[in-house]
């Protein structure tokens, strides 16, 4: 405890307090006057640190700015197509991945180089969701969601080679109407099939019929 000055009011032996201690703010500071007894409001500023503000650069693109090498003159239609996708039910990292692979931006597993970063093309895009809706009776976006998300190639797949597919399913397989549309969506990957080892590997697997 203080002493007592010559008033009877007892003195602090700490006459300086802070009320707040905020660096870089207007500090209040509490001093007691020995002599009045009184508390004096006073103001003073307490240094601050250097504050170093990194700012991140903006993206330009509204929905996507797609892959890494993808030009700048290009990011609007990758977008594009992703606005596509996604308005059937696929979530936009879907949609990116279903765009990275379909036009050959990712794994070369299906393509083997003959299609690498095919420019985008919302044209592409709706003709491969019209071929499925009409050709194939996907008349549920939920069906074509699961085909793009099991087989994505199917967005730059040469619909006359689809055909030739859909052709064997009707034939060896006897399938149409509803239980074929049900099995390109349980097993889509026949769609793009480029060769029937029968039984002979070809060593093509992700293009072979056989996986049917």
């Amino acid at each position: 405890m203080g002493a007592l000055n010559g008033h009877g009011v007892r003195c602090s032996p700490q006459p300086w307090t802070t009320s707040r201690n905020t660096p870089g703010l207007p500090v209040s500071i509490k001093h007691h006057n020995a002599v009045s007894g009184t508390l004096d409001w006073r103001l003073r500023r307490m240094d601050a640190p250097s504050v170093r503000i990194t700012h991140r650069p903006s993206c330009s693109c509204t929905s996507s700015c797609g892959p890494e090498g993808l030009s700048t003159q290009d990011a609007p239609a990758w977008s594009e197509c992703i606005d596509i996708l996604v308005d059937i039910g696929m979530t936009k990292d879907s949609a990116e991945k279903a765009m990275v692979r379909g036009f050959g931006w990712g794994s070369q597993a299906y393509w083997r180089q003959e299609l690498v970063r095919e420019p985008p093309s919302a044209q592409a895009v709706h003709a491969c969701l019209e071929y499925l809706t009409i050709n194939l009776g996907m008349d549920s976006n939920a069906d074509k969601v699961k085909v793009l998300e099991k087989f994505p190639e199917v967005l730059k797949v040469d619909q006359t080679l689809m055909e030739e597919n859909v052709g064997k399913l009707k034939k060896n397989y006897f399938l149409k109407g509803k239980a074929l549309t049900k099995s390109i969506v349980r097993k889509p990957k026949v769609l793009g099939a480029t060769t029937d080892c029968q039984g002979d590997c070809a060593g093509e697997c992700t293009r072979c019929f056989a996986q049917f």
